[in-house]
């Protein structure tokens, strides 16, 4: 490769700077905090179903400012996710409501309410193949082989769909999409007696089978998976005292499921949401004991994590509870607790990752576990500006800008010397074409 083309490929490649997550108050409401957040149409939106108070808020500016939206009068969101140009919020039942809704919006700002095929608790909801595919908790025996649902009219309406009796009992937790079919773990196997936390379905979300080999040596409490470079990916919340694998991957369509080895750190972490974006895997969750010291990680190939360091804060505990790919960035929300019981939403971002690839803009499914909420609709919406911390260079930015110069130079090097040779050329031309003779230039 030529001196100058090594130099202006290593000047275009970025990657994701380590420990350089930086904090960015999403909004100056002090009452409220965020669960939710996905990326769509150029618009970040982020949710709060209804603990501490129901609260969406979106962002059109790559997260720098945040307007405080109105919620609908239901509002309520375990799960969001983008398609086909419209975000979706499903729902655990709501106190008092006769049906469950499921909000749709093509701008994240005007939403309008659905009705779910079955008044479960929806924990997770996925775009693809021209399908919206969500699933529930089973905590209710009533569910029975009811645990999925299914849309192909972008959120309108929703048909129930059976998922058999070899996933009655299971506690499905997240749902991604890839390898040509739906995938979903739970919290828990099924009461058939399988160990399988694991179900999929490859007909567009209306069959579904368990993933029939699953390592017995394995956590529980699977509470969010990913798709992504032909892998799926998995972590786990099980508050074990063994130390179980926290990670598995699967790179046979969800059939045959490994653990990934994690340090000391990680495997005391209870792992709440994992997206992939832009050539990375990246998980987030809370401290064993303390969900409040919170750890992020981040992987190109699903095998090898890097640990990341989030931003602290003094006199008060953070807990990040949701991720997603938008930007060329990664985003991340949740909630600032403060000693005076008060509460405040909060997010962060990471540095710019690498060039984008050609991947679909639908977001990762994130997912969390909502309180009950009322119909007490918000209070009148807001709109704050945070001024973003200012960034400094990292090294990975210095050294491009470094390599930078140096190919300006090579390149206007090289085109002296072409420039002068092609001068010289010319001159010996006519020279000849006029004295007849020939000059001889040393090589």
């Amino acid at each position: 490769m030529p001196f100058t083309t090594l130099l202006l490929a290593l000047l275009f490649r970025t990657v994701i700077a380590q420990n350089e997550w930086i904090s960015n108050g999403a909004t100056s409401n002090a009452s409220k905090g965020l669960s939710l957040v996905a990326y769509g149409n150029g618009t970040l939106v982020a949710v709060n179903g209804g603990f501490p108070e129901k609260s969406l808020l979106t962002s059109t500016d790559e997260g720098t400012t945040w307007v405080s939206r109105t919620t609908p009068i239901n509002w309520c969101g375990s799960a969001i996710t983008f398609g086909e140009g419209v975000f979706v919020v499903v729902c655990w039942d709501v106190a008092g409501a006769a049906t469950t809704p499921v909000f749709t919006s093509n701008d994240g700002i005007l939403w309008e309410e659905r009705t779910a095929a079955a008044n479960n608790k929806w924990s997770s909801v996925v775009y693809g193949d021209g399908v919206f595919v969500a699933v529930s908790n089973a905590d209710d025996p009533a569910q029975g082989d009811q645990l999925a649902m299914t849309s192909e009219d972008r959120g309108a309406t929703w048909q129930i769909q059976t998922t058999g009796e070899a996933l009655i009992g299971m506690d499905l937790a997240s749902i991604t999409y890839g390898a040509g079919k739906f995938l979903a773990v739970a919290l828990s196997s099924p009461t058939t007696g399988s160990i399988s936390c694991v179900a999929y379905s490859e007909d567009k979300g209306k069959t579904w089978v368990l993933a029939s080999d699953f390592p017995s040596d394995l956590s529980t409490s699977w509470n969010g998976v990913a798709f992504g470079k032909g892998v799926f990916v998995a972590v786990s919340a099980s508050i074990n005292s063994d130390e179980k694998p926290r990670v598995m991957t699967s790179d046979d369509s969800g059939t045959t499921w490994v653990a990934q080895g994690l340090n000391a750190d990680q495997l005391s972490i209870l792992w709440s949401d994992i997206v992939f974006y832009n050539g990375y895997f990246v998980a987030l969750g809370g401290v064993l004991g303390n969900i409040f010291d919170s750890l992020i990680m981040t992987s190109e190939n699903a095998s090898d994590w890097t640990s990341q360091t989030t931003p602290t804060f003094s006199a008060s505990q953070m807990f990040w509870s949701a991720i997603c790919g938008g930007y060329n960035r990664f985003f991340a929300v949740g909630t600032l607790y403060f000693d005076d019981d008060s509460t405040s939403a909060m997010g962060m971002y990471s540095p710019t990752t690498t060039t984008p690839s050609p991947t679909p803009t639908t977001s990762s499914p994130t997912t969390t576990t909502p309180s009950p909420t009322t119909t007490t609709p918000s209070p009148t919406p807001t709109t704050s500006s945070p001024t973003r911390p200012s960034e400094m260079l990292s090294t990975d930015a210095i050294v491009g800008i470094v390599l930078g110069l140096l190919s300006v130079v090579a390149i206007a090097f090289l085109l002296y010397t072409r420039l002068r040779s092609y001068h010289v050329k010319k001159v010996v031309e006519r020279v000849s074409d006029f004295g007849g003779g020939v000059i001889e230039m040393a090589t």
